[in-house]
């Protein structure tokens, strides 16, 4: 598996601290394994795929997540 889509899920998996390596594209063992971590932390079936359950609970997590607020206020003009 590869291409724009585990591309995206390597990018969500990063944001809520699951993948730290490259951005490649490629279903590698670090993308499996970041997978694995967010099922068991989510209470699924660990499985190591991307299916849709896994899916929901990514783009949900990520949906909640809010980005952190910048350390230092943004000038006034």
């Amino acid at each position: 598996m590869e291409g724009l889509e585990v591309l995206e899920l390597q990018m969500r998996l990063a944001r809520l601290g699951y993948f730290f390596g490259p951005y490649s594209g490629l279903y590698d063992p670090c993308t499996q394994k970041a997978v694995e971590n967010l099922q068991q932390d989510q209470g699924l079936p660990v499985s190591g795929k991307a299916d849709k359950i896994t899916w929901e609970h990514l783009i949900k997590s990520c949906l909640q997540k809010r980005p952190p607020s910048p350390p230092f206020p943004f000038p006034k003009k």
